[in-house]
């Protein structure tokens, strides 16, 4: 499990012996005796910045990847700004270890950051590999609910649409399609596809087939599960 604080996160060496230790094997290279150092200046300080730090690096150049992913989780979580380089790191180590809930994480943050593309893997991970249905849910319409219009906008509703149609809720499906339409959002053929679904569930034949005749004009000749719905 991550290591978590007790108490708020130290970032002093506290131990100016086991520092100078430390210092020593780093010098003459003794990296084994280093990290033995660390994990003794661990045990004494669990809530250590500072020793949590130097076990992320030491841990890396020796291949403990257990204790350099809990420490770099650590210092994730009580440090505010992270080079990118420490990011990407983290999220190698989370990927190999199987931290999906840490990979989630960081996808959130980069999606809110602007990286609109990550936005289909983190809604996977939250619902399939986690379940986190709710907050998968919660999460899109906060972006969806964001001024102006924007490209994570628009594959907020989107999400949100596929999402409420695997849960069977059509008039959600239908709400978030006006909601796109509304905001001037082009349909594309899969959101089509759904909401003519969600329509033809609520038995309004009407709406199924306007759908998709609405869409029909830009619709590729490859798009043939377009085509076979029509």
């Amino acid at each position: 499990e991550p290591t978590t604080p007790t108490t708020k996160p130290d970032y002093s060496i506290k131990d100016d012996l086991l520092a100078l230790t430390f210092s020593v094997f780093l010098q003459t290279k003794d990296l084994k005796n280093a990290y033995k150092t660390v994990k003794i200046a661990l045990q004494k300080y669990p809530d250590s910045l500072y020793w949590h730090e130097q076990m992320a690096k030491v841990a890396l150049w020796i291949e403990e990847f257990d204790d350099a992913h809990r420490s770099m989780l650590f210092v994730y979580k009580n440090r505010k700004k992270h080079p990118e380089g420490f990011m990407k790191t983290l999220e190698s180590l989370a990927i190999n270890k199987g931290d999906y809930a840490t990979i989630a994480e960081i996808m959130k943050q980069d999606i809110i950051n602007g990286k609109t593309e990550k936005l289909s893997d983190f809604i996977y991970l939250e619902t399939e590999l986690l379940g986190n249905i709710d907050d998968a849910i919660k999460f899109l319409q906060e972006l969806s609910e964001q001024s102006g219009t924007s490209e994570t906008k628009k594959e907020a509703i989107k999400q949100l649409i596929k999402l409420y149609f695997n849960l069977n809720e059509a008039n959600k499906v239908i709400y978030y399609v006006n909601e796109l339409t509304k905001n001037k959002y082009k349909l594309d053929a899969e959101i089509a596809i759904l909401t003519s679904s969600s329509y033809f569930a609520k038995r309004n034949y009407e709406d199924s087939l306007k759908i998709l005749l609405q869409y029909a004009p830009i619709a590729s000749d490859n798009e043939t599960e377009f085509w076979e719905q029509l």
